[in-house]
């Protein structure tokens, strides 16, 4: 337990790339998110301390993509390179991987995390994908293998291998099995059709920004509530946070800052997400 989660980041990551850990407890709804570079969270005092949530049943998840230099957040605006591309096995997984495996036109995968009874992480390490290729690959690879569809941001958090997942009881122990740790380029992998991927560059037609305090018939009917939950809908699409900013403050000039409302909201809206990653950005294992 003490040396499998650094070994594994040491394996997927450079000693001087930015990363995020997000740490959730569930049962409270307690969230951490803590942004360091890969070489100190490998080290003995952050694995230590991650032990300790871990024991007081905080689940520990990472990001597979490196962050930027000055990143605050893990937006998709905040990646820096794609290092990454997985699939996340959540019904039927063990037949679900087993079919996988068999096929010829992907790639080995380089590792296997088994996350809970039945349920896997599938891992590639890989070299010049852009955020864009990489998502595209993630959605067509999710259906095509039967994964979880969730799972296709670039931004993601996965479970790190070598500490418990506490929604079982007893609490069941993250493995990890690497397969090699050669990466591969994007011709590696076949070229499949994603359906979603007019819908994932653009914000949904269907929910724009209101530009009038329009009645409404559920929840809070006000503009501002109206403008939060458009918000949360667009971030939970994939749209990229500081274009939301823009587009908000765009469609609010009644505000006396804008711009700071804009960024207020948006910001928010993450912060609330990020907390509730089995829904939207962590897997359901």
């Amino acid at each position: 337990m003490k040396t499998i989660a650094a070994q594994y980041l040491r394996q997927l990551f450079q000693p001087g790339d930015k990363i995020a850990l997000a740490l959730i407890k569930k049962r409270t709804s307690e969230a951490l998110q803590r942004i360091a570079f890969a070489f100190d969270i490998a080290s003995d005092r952050w694995q230590n301390w991650l032990r300790f949530k871990n024991s007081e049943g905080f689940e520990i998840y990472c990001t597979m993509n490196t962050l930027t230099p000055t990143a605050c957040h893990r937006d998709k605006s905040d990646i820096q390179d794609i290092r990454h591309v997985y699939l996340d096995f959540d019904a039927d997984g063990a037949a679900a991987l087993a079919r996988l495996r068999l096929r010829t036109d992907l790639p080995t995968p380089n590792y296997i995390v088994n996350t809970s009874p039945g349920k896997f992480q599938v891992t590639w390490r890989v070299i010049g994908f852009t955020l864009l290729d990489a998502e595209r690959l993630l959605r067509a690879l999710a259906r095509h293998a039967g994964a979880d569809i969730a799972a296709t941001d670039a931004s993601r958090v996965l479970r790190l291998p070598g500490f418990y997942n506490h929604k079982y009881t007893p609490a069941y122990f993250v493995t990890l099995q690497t397969l090699h740790t050669s990466a591969v380029h994007p011709e590696a992998f076949p070229s499949l059709p994603d359906p979603d991927l007019a819908h994932t560059l653009t914000y949904p037609p269907l929910t724009p920004f209101p530009t009038s305090a329009a009645a409404s018939t559920t929840g809070d009917g006000s503009r501002s509530g109206q403008d939060w939950r458009t918000t949360l809908s667009r971030l939970r699409l994939g749209v990229d946070p500081s274009s939301l900013i823009r587009d908000l403050a765009a469609a609010r000039p009644d505000k006396p800052k804008p711009l700071d409302y804009a960024t207020r909201t948006v910001r928010r809206a993450q912060g609330l997400i990020q907390q509730t990653p089995a829904r939207i950005h962590t897997p359901r294992q």
